[in-house]
């Protein structure tokens, strides 16, 4: 299995659309029902910047999932940090695929001299908490029924990567 991380490419646009799709259709780690707009997708692609990238996971030549970084809140005051997503094809998971891709958006958030990386996940998703949780997150608020989807009530756990610490 050879694994490669990349920078996306806007004609990444339709593999990572349809695996949000995919996600908002079928999970709780998207509070959302509405389809992802291609063009939206594309833009935001072709505005990617080494402080907000998005990468791109394959697997033997296969788009296999995707990270990318976004502001957390408008503001100059919320410069310095950003808020990292990463969704992994289901037929990809328990490969490591998270794992790397989480570790390579940290080293660039680094390298582009932000201080701080935020998660904002539900609290129903323990895998995706474990895996922040593994690299160095730390849950610091939880707003409990937050959010809704289906019917329930969901907490939306918040966390956190300081940049500035040597881990």
């Amino acid at each position: 299995m050879t694994i490669v991380l990349r920078v996306a490419r806007v004609a990444d646009a339709e593999a990572i659309a349809a695996l949000l799709d995919h996600y908002a259709a079928t999970s709780t780690c998207l509070w959302r029902s509405a389809p992802y707009d291609l063009v939206e997708r594309r833009a935001w692609i072709a505005a990617a910047n080494p402080a907000r990238p998005v990468v791109v996971a394959e697997v033997d030549g296969q788009f296999a999932g995707y990270a990318s970084l976004s502001d957390f809140r408008r503001g100059d005051g919320y410069a310095g940090c950003a808020e990292n997503s990463l969704y992994i094809r289901p037929d990809q998971h328990r490969r490591g695929l998270g794992r790397r891709l989480l570790a390579d958006l940290i080293a660039r958030a680094r390298a582009a001299g932000l201080h701080a990386l935020v998660a904002a996940i539900s609290g129903d998703q323990p895998p995706s908490i474990a895996i922040h949780a593994a690299l160095g997150f730390r849950e610091v608020g939880r707003l409990p029924a937050l959010g809704r989807k289906w019917g329930r009530p969901l907490d939306l756990v918040l966390m956190q990567r300081d940049l500035l610490e040597s881990s």
